[in-house]
């Protein structure tokens, strides 16, 4: 194992030995693709140096999403991930990626998206992110329930700590603008620019 260079203590001016990786490094996760198991997530919450966001999708009463998946951060579709200028309910924030960069996500993060209601309103989390241009990141199979139902603990959810920076280009292309309010909703296959912002 190779020796430690020792480092200046900023304060006290004394050359010293770090205990520990100096500055520290998060482990790179790649998601296995679009949908992840509640194992799979156990497994990287449990690498605590793992480069990982687990966002809770809610909508409605924020409250009812208060505890979750351990160090989830609130994802709230009736909050910032939605624009309230818009005349349409849920429309895709005028900045996307300002609302997973001040969540600590950058481009390389794993991001995992789930809600308490199974599969109900986190694939529109996942999309937005998509939107952002982020490309590692996916929902939780069955969401909450598969995770307490699979014998996982429950936190209250944490606050954002730190904020990161998103350099991949947004994908605009993903948007369809309707012909009547110009709301931006998600295309997806068959799916008619009907501008009801999704």
């Amino acid at each position: 194992m190779s020796e430690e260079a020792p480092v200046c203590h900023p304060f006290t001016g004394v050359f010293c030995v770090p205990s520990f990786p100096y500055p520290s490094t998060m482990s790179p996760v790649t998601v296995p693709g679009p949908v992840v198991s509640v194992d799979w997530l156990s497994d990287q919450i449990h690498n605590r140096d793992s480069d990982l966001v687990v966002l809770c999708a809610s909508m409605g009463n924020p409250a009812k999403s208060s505890v979750g998946v351990p160090g989830a951060l609130l994802a709230d579709l009736d909050g910032d991930f939605s624009d309230h200028d818009s005349p349409l309910p849920h429309t895709v924030p005028a900045d996307v990626r300002d609302v997973f960069e001040a969540r600590g996500i950058s481009d390389g993060t794993a991001v995992v998206v789930y809600d308490r209601f199974g599969i109900m309103c986190a694939p529109r989390v996942w999309w937005l992110a998509k939107v952002a241009g982020l490309d590692n990141v996916a929902v939780l199979d069955g969401g909450l329930p598969a995770w307490t139902g699979a014998g996982h603990g429950v936190e209250p959810l944490a606050s954002p700590t730190v904020r990161e920076t998103i350099t991949a280009a947004g994908r605009p292309e993903l948007l369809v603008a309707g012909s009547k309010h110009q709301g931006l909703g998600p295309v997806g296959p068959g799916q008619a620019g009907s501008g009801d912002g999704a």
